[in-house]
């Protein structure tokens, strides 16, 4: 099993590292969604966008069990 890192902050493991199991098959999946994608044979789909500031709303709605795609957090959008 490889293990992934991100850099964010934790109040858990109080670092600024958090570890992401990843199964060991993932390079594997990861050449078929690419060959896949390249051939136009999969696209995602994405349900909503929400802005970073509206992170609890995106959260919500994904409890809802009603979303049907990926939902986007955009880091870099400005609310008005």
């Amino acid at each position: 099993m490889r293990l992934w890192f991100a850099k964010a902050p934790s109040t858990l493991t109080r670092s600024d590292r958090v570890v992401i199991p990843a199964p060991g098959r993932i390079n594997g999946f990861v050449g078929f969604l690419k060959t896949r994608m390249e051939a136009g044979q999969f696209r995602a789909i994405i349900d909503r966008k929400f802005a970073l500031a509206e992170i609890a709303d995106a959260y919500r709605y994904v409890e809802t069990g009603q979303k049907v795609g990926i939902v986007v957090i955009d880091v870099a959008a400005t609310t008005p």
